[in-house]
């Protein structure tokens, strides 16, 4: 890839799958999303003193995501998950998730020690596709034990 034409105050990180990179403060790690065929799209683990999953524009997460997940014995105090599809059906192998494919990822999660009592989690990354107010969202959410998000929402866990 080119870089030509960078000022000089912008420093180019070039991530690749599973291998954490630190920015500032903050360790980042990038697994792979589950989007466009051939993409090469990235979830996030995001560290300083507290553990932050952010995961939009992602389907179902690949099996080697749970196991990088477990086999290092992360636990997120803050997880954000894409929720496009809301209620559309949309199989795992799918680019993007709805509340079904999120049932599963909390399942999976919980199950391999990846989710405390206390983990705050979010959805996010709603599309005009499932046409979802914000009041339908929220009933929907709460059978997760998740919030929704809204342009300005400010979280602190």
């Amino acid at each position: 890839e080119s870089f030509d034409n960078i000022p000089e105050n912008v420093e180019i990180t070039v991530l690749e799958p599973y291998k954490p990179v630190s920015i500032g403060s903050y360790e980042i790690t990038p697994l792979p999303a589950r989007h466009m065929f051939g993409s090469e799209a990235f979830i996030y683990i995001i560290q300083e003193e507290k553990t932050l999953l952010y995961a939009h524009d992602t389907g179902y997460f690949y099996e080697e995501i749970f196991d990088y997940i477990k086999d290092r014995g992360i636990t997120f105090d803050m997880i954000s998950l894409d929720c496009t599809n809301v209620d559309i059906p949309i199989s795992d192998e799918g680019s993007h998730m709805g509340f079904p494919n999120i049932e599963r990822v909390l399942h999976r999660l919980s199950d391999i020690g990846a989710l405390k009592e206390s983990t705050v989690k979010y959805v996010n990354h709603f599309s005009h596709n499932a046409n979802p107010i914000h009041d339908v969202l929220e009933k929907r959410a709460k059978e997760y034990d998740c919030f929704v998000s809204y342009d300005g929402c400010r979280v602190s866990f």
